[in-house]
């Protein structure tokens, strides 16, 4: 088994392909149910950060 954070990621950090980008903007994450419920709140509040084309 390959841990994707582990050998993969080193190597392209070793061999300079491995870049990143600061990002100043809405970030959150959706990986269980209670992060989904937290972002569907905010989307049906309208108060979705995201949400850029409401005025």
């Amino acid at each position: 088994m390959t841990l994707w954070e582990k050998a993969p990621m080193e190597q392209l950090a070793a061999s300079g392909q491995l870049r990143a980008y600061r990002h100043g903007g809405f970030w959150q994450p959706m990986d269980t149910l209670r992060d989904r419920m937290a972002l569907d709140h905010l989307c049906e509040a309208g108060q979705g950060p995201w949400m850029t084309w409401q005025t």
